[in-house]
């Protein structure tokens, strides 16, 4: 059995990250949005700003309540798509149940879509254009391939289907 050291792994991409970033003397700046006091998502959050800080990477919240109506958070997601300081956007999933996500998702600019979720990143994910992946699907190849270069004609199980994780997955390992 082979053991992948999943935080060696991140301690290198974070620190080859952080050197691109000075290298190339870059201003990074991703704004999350989250939606209600769901407490897994809250500590998801909380990590991603964490990450950004150690690699220099700016990080601006927006917070919104529970009961914000759909018109607010997609104009919200308007505005943030127009800046030109935010590099990246990202919509913290799952919305409280009275938003449609997808709806939502459509109001990022798929050049800043940092999770891969627009309908335009999906759709070029699945034609296999370029587009942003999702990045634990990405992660989970990453680390795949750091003890099995390659995977061709190997035989894998993808448990589960949504599209942050289970579909973008069961794709990239065909």
């Amino acid at each position: 059995m082979t053991i992948i050291d999943g935080k060696s792994i991140a301690m290198q991409i974070k620190q080859e990250i952080k050197n691109e970033i000075k290298q190339n003397n870059l201003e990074v700046c991703l704004a999350v949005v989250l939606v209600g006091n769901d407490p897994a998502s809250q500590t998801y959050v909380r990590n991603k700003k964490i990450a950004c800080e150690q690699v220099n990477i700016k990080s601006l919240e927006f917070l919104l309540g529970e009961k914000v109506t759909q018109e607010k958070l997609n104009e919200l997601l308007d505005e943030l798509s127009l800046r030109h300081d935010i590099n990246a956007i990202l919509l913290q999933l799952p919305l409280p149940k009275h938003l449609n996500s997808q709806e939502a998702l459509s109001h990022i600019n798929p050049s800043k879509d940092v999770d891969g979720l627009t309908i335009a990143n999906m759709g070029n994910l699945f034609c296999g254009s370029p587009s942003t992946v999702p990045c634990t699907p990405k992660g989970v190849i990453y680390l795949i391939k750091s003890v099995c270069p390659d995977i061709t004609g190997k035989e894998v199980v993808v448990v589960g289907r949504s599209n942050l994780v289970g579909k973008p997955l069961a794709f990239l390992l065909l």
